[in-house]
C-alpha cells in the first residue's frame, strides 16, 4: 500500500521542515547527541590517521584520545600527526 499525502497537507509539512533546525537547537538532548557524534568522529579520524601512518598504536594513546572531549585538542593532534615523522614526536603519551 502506497502512502499518499493530500495536497492541502504540504504547506504544514514544509513549515515543519523549515522549523526543524531551530527546534533541534532548542532541545539540548538532540544537540548533545550531535556533539557526541562529532566528537566520536574526530576521535576515530585521528586514530585512523595515526594507524595508517604509524601502524599499531599503544593502548595508552588510544585511551587518551578516546577520553579527550576537547575538539580543539583533537584537531591539534591531527595536525601534528600529519607533520610528525614518528609517533614519538607527538605529544600524546
Amino acid at each position: 500500500m502506497k502512502t499518499m499525502i493530500r495536497e492541502e497537507t504540504w504547506p504544514y509539512i514544509e513549515e515543519y521542515l523549515r522549523s526543524v533546525p531551530e527546534v533541534l537547537d532548542k532541545i539540548p538532548t538532540f544537540q548533545e547527541a550531535l556533539d557526541e557524534r562529532e566528537l566520536s568522529a574526530q576521535q576515530q579520524m585521528l586514530l585512523h590517521v595515526l594507524r595508517h601512518k604509524f601502524g599499531e598504536i599503544p593502548v595508552a594513546i588510544v585511551n587518551r584520545i578516546e577520553a579527550t572531549t576537547d575538539t580543539a585538542q583533537l584537531t591539534q593532534w591531527l595536525d601534528q600527526t600529519l607533520d610528525a615523522p614518528t609517533l614519538d614526536e607527538l605529544d600524546l603519551a
